[in-house]
């Protein structure tokens, strides 16, 4: 259904966090973007292998997640460069 990532992640399948609808459960598989987003979103605990909820994700307004405990809001353009399966 997916492509392989164009950043030939090597996790196979994958598609943004910005696509999951609420309630879903997803997988971080890579993240991409600048050293300092990367940076950041590790920080944050998106690092490869973790579980994440999508707790909302409306049209207008921040996309909120779950990790670790912990519900943290993120831009719609910081949500499309987080790819999952």
């Amino acid at each position: 259904m997916w492509k392989k990532c164009r950043h030939n992640c090597p996790f196979g399948n994958t598609y943004p966090l910005s696509f999951c609808k609420v309630g879903q459960t997803v997988t971080v598989q890579c993240v991409h973007g600048g050293e300092q987003m990367k940076s950041r979103l590790e920080a944050m605990g998106f690092v490869p292998g973790t579980d994440i909820s999508v707790v909302s994700a409306h049209h207008h307004g921040p996309f909120i997640v779950k990790v670790k405990d912990c519900q943290i809001a993120l831009g719609r353009g910081m949500s499309h460069k987080i790819q999952v399966a």
